[in-house]
């Protein structure tokens, strides 16, 4: 407790880090005495990398008592204490958490019951992740709907290890860390931890600079006062969820996760298996066990979203818009934002007449996605993209070169649901081309583009 009454005193800002796994750091009591003695510089609690997966496999069905005492004697109870002083839990967690966890029945109900759902902040640490655009779709879709007010981007040198590939390779200059920032803001967030770890803190020594007290890399202090900058200006215009353009009206309901999917994404990250089962390879969400190998053709971030490989999608093209993924329990309280969705366990698409494979739904699938997006206000090919409306009636564009590790620069097409009436390069304060109701750009390797665009009225 003191070290608690010290912070509060110097002012010093703080997330508490309240478990790690299924084993807690401090009790609900304990907790509830830090947040007395720290009510202004306590800015909330953390939990990370919470494997609520591998505990629903039958191979560790001896542990699941444990795990289910944690949940009820510490992670409720935590989240519950929190909320009480009206902080946020941050959830740093791992694999498939925001698609899988909300979608379990029980654990999902409990955890996003109306009185805890506002306090909680999604978010990941994604060393490991061989589909980190799961996630994306997930808490984008809890955001969307109504489940959760705000959510965490987590950028750090960890993500790129993939099944221990990648595990030496330690970039200095880490270009995708600003396009990551400025396409999570784009989409909604409003924590970002990553600024202080990682790539932007000399953490381990590699640049040495003299006179640098708090050990910024330089390339990460050009990153990181890029990036407030563009915020402080109001530039990047960070949308809530009323105002976003950019979700797709289509989304995935998730029924409770499949055993087959729940081996998937357990395998993807421990215990790699020498053969993908072939239920896993043929499943909607699924195939994932190989980091880096080829996507096959049912799976759905292939055809809806251009990924061609497991791992490093974290910023993926969106040609029809995002798709979300919403708990199926779950009937969404804001703007109906859904005109139609598929129902699914992750392997197979669950119709009234019973369960259809991934391969035999792929084209009606892809069919709603394309005839959605003609109805978007905009939408953009070849790149991920953002938007948010604007109080003067305008739309402010966001387009970020997808690719994460490799960039080569991107020719976007910019497409609107009417003509174009103006479209104005936002950092160069330009006017930029159009013809009707579309224009051509380029985003120069490694970079994003801001564009206002005004359309005709109807």
């Amino acid at each position: 407790m003191k070290f608690a009454e010290a912070a509060e005193e110097g002012k010093v800002h703080h997330i508490l880090v309240v478990a790690h796994g299924h084993n807690p750091a401090i009790s609900p009591a304990t907790l509830d005495e830090w947040l007395n003695r720290t009510p202004k510089s306590c800015l909330g609690i953390m939990f990370s990398e919470l494997n609520v997966t591998a505990f629903n496999l039958p191979e560790n069905v001896r542990y699941k008592a444990k795990f289910d005492e944690f949940i009820a004697r510490s992670f409720l109870p935590l989240i519950d204490t929190a909320a009480k002083h009206g902080k946020h839990s941050h959830m740093l967690m791992k694999m498939n958490w925001w698609v899988s966890v909300p979608s379990m029945g029980d654990l999902g109900k409990k955890l996003f019951a109306p009185e805890r759902r506002q306090w909680i902040v999604p978010s990941v640490e994604e060393s490991g992740a061989t589909t980190p655009e799961l996630d994306f779709m997930g808490w984008m879709g809890l955001w969307r709907s109504g489940l959760v007010e705000s959510w965490a981007a987590n950028i750090i040198h960890d993500q790129m290890v993939i099944n221990s590939h990648l595990t030496e390779w330690d970039p200095s200059d880490p270009h995708h860390l600003l396009r990551h920032l400025v396409a999570s803001a784009a989409s909604g967030a409003t924590h970002f931890k990553g600024l202080l770890y990682g790539y932007t803190i000399d953490r381990f020594g590699k640049y040495s600079l003299p006179d640098n007290p708090l050990r910024y890399t330089t390339f990460g202090q050009l990153s990181q006062d890029i990036f407030l900058e563009l915020l402080d200006k109001g530039i990047l215009d960070v949308p809530t969820p009323e105002t976003i353009v950019g979700i797709s009206p289509v989304a995935f309901r998730f029924d409770e996760p499949s055993p087959a999917f729940l081996d998937c994404d357990n395998h993807s990250v421990s215990n790699v298996p020498p053969r993908i089962p072939p239920v896993s390879a043929n499943g909607l969400f699924t195939g994932s066990e190989w980091a880096f190998a080829a996507t096959r053709g049912t799976f759905a971030p292939r055809y809806l979203l251009k990924i061609d490989r497991y791992g490093h999608a974290f910023i993926p093209e969106t040609p029809f818009g995002l798709p979300t993924i919403v708990p199926s329990w779950f009937a969404p309280t804001r703007l109906p934002y859904i005109e139609r969705e598929w129902k699914t366990d992750g392997i197979d698409i669950i119709t009234p007449d019973g369960h259809r494979s991934a391969a035999e739904m792929k084209d009606a699938i892809l069919a709603s996605f394309q005839d959605a997006a003609k109805k978007l206000p905009i939408r953009a090919s070849n790149c991920f993209w953002m938007g948010t409306r604007r109080a003067g009636g305008t739309i402010r564009v966001t387009l970020v070169e997808s690719p994460y590790v490799d960039p080569m620069g991107a020719d976007v097409e910019l497409i609107a649901a009417g003509p174009i009436q103006s479209l104005r390069d936002v950092i160069a304060d330009e006017s930029v081309a159009f013809a009707g109701d579309s224009a051509k750009l380029r985003i120069p390797a490694g970079a994003f583009r801001m564009v206002e665009v005004r359309l005709s009225k109807p």
